[in-house]
Parts: structure tokens; sequence; C-alpha cells
């Protein structure tokens, strides 16, 4: 649904929304063909900040993939960079409630199969809670948040 900060496309069966953002980029934006992109930095701090305003479905997706690629404190630590008025205590109550992130899966309980075939809600699920806790426990505590 286009309005005055957002236009919406379809690019084949592909779903593109463009956007005003009014926060600061941390990084800068990347080319790809002509086409200017966030930073991966820039989108996993988004991506923690949609969890705390919706806790849709697609976003714990994502959290996923980026907790597994880059580690938990590096992303807690670009949301801080870029979204200083979030507080960390926030941001973990938020990783852990997933009762509004329900929709988006397939009848099977599967979770898209893009990525990984055997991945399931459940597994996801599992994982934040564990690297949110081993944050907790590891990071939170010490003082550097």
């Amino acid at each position: 649904m286009d309005t005055p900060e957002t236009t919406d496309l379809m690019v084949g069966n592909i779903h593109i929304s463009c956007f005003y953002y009014p926060y600061k980029l941390i990084r800068q934006l990347s080319s790809f063909h002509n086409i200017y992109l966030a930073s991966v930095e820039d989108i996993a701090a988004m991506k923690i900040i949609a969890i705390v305003q919706r806790g849709k479905f697609r976003d714990f997706i994502d959290i996923y993939f980026l907790i597994r690629t880059f580690g938990m404190e590096k992303i807690i630590e670009w949301t801080k960079e870029k979204y200083p008025e979030y507080s960390v205590s926030l941001i973990l109550k938020a990783l852990v409630y997933f009762e509004d992130a329900g929709e988006g899966m397939s009848s099977n309980g599967r979770v898209l199969k893009i990525f990984d075939s055997t991945l399931t809600w459940t597994n996801i699920k599992k994982f934040i809670i564990k690297e949110t806790l081993k944050f907790h426990k590891n990071y939170l505590n010490s003082g550097k948040f």
C-alpha cells in the first residue's frame, strides 16, 4: 500500500517496499547494480527494532539468520549505535516474546524452505532464547551495555 513515506512494488514474485526512513545510517549504503541498499549492520539493527515494535514471524526468521552469521553481541552493538534510546533489557525481552509472531508459518509448521528445509519455528525460538540468555549472562551483567 503506497503512502507518502512508502512505495510498494512487485518484481516478478518478489514484493519490494521502498520507504523514507528518518534514522541515521551507521554504515555507508551499499551499491548493487545502481541500487543503493542499507548495510547489513543497519538492517540487523532495524530488524531488532522491528521485533521490539511488532514481533512478526518474518522478523524472527531474519534475526535468526543474522544471529547465526554475526552473533548476538555484534547485533546488539549495532542496534545501540543506531538506536541509543532503546534499552538492552527491552530488546532482550522482545527477542523472547513470540506471542504475536505466529502468522507466516506454513501449515506443517516448517519455515519457508528457501535456506533450510529442516528448520522449524520451534527450533528458531529455541535458538533465539538460547542466544538471548547467553548474551544476558555474558555481556549485560558485565556492564558493557
